[in-house]
């Protein structure tokens, strides 16, 4: 009875610590930045991050998943869009895509009103095998 109950506790706490670590890789995060830079390979990064928002400071905002950088937005102090200021065509938004192989192949760039304002693709530098 007791070999039971322990197989019952050790098959439950796997469980849980399966589901912890699946939640965690395969679900989207949402990290805040006072600033970013953009990198060579035209991806952005954060520069200071922000535990709290406080309503006091203009940020940026980076959304990833799986490890991948999926969208970048520039927000005023209450939360609203604004234009990236390094950004062309007034771009308050810019969503990242990438390929089955997690090469980054497109950037679709949107206005204070979400709507497109330019879409730039990318040809992924695949080394030969």
């Amino acid at each position: 009875m007791e070999k039971k109950i322990i197989k019952i506790i050790a098959i439950a706490f796997s469980l849980v610590i399966l589901l912890i670590v699946l939640t965690t890789c395969f679900s989207a995060t949402e990290r805040y930045y006072e600033d970013v830079a953009y990198e060579a390979n035209n991806l952005p990064r954060g520069i200071n991050e922000i535990s709290e928002l406080d309503g006091n400071k203009r940020y940026y905002k980076i959304r990833s998943y799986g490890g991948k950088i999926i969208s970048l937005s520039s927000h005023d102090y209450d939360g609203t869009l604004r234009v990236i200021d390094f950004e062309e065509r007034n771009a308050a938004k810019v969503e990242f895509e990438y390929d089955q192989d997690g090469y980054l192949v497109k950037a679709v760039k949107y206005g204070t009103d979400l709507k497109v304002v330019k879409t730039v693709t990318y040809r992924p530098n695949k080394k030969k095998k």
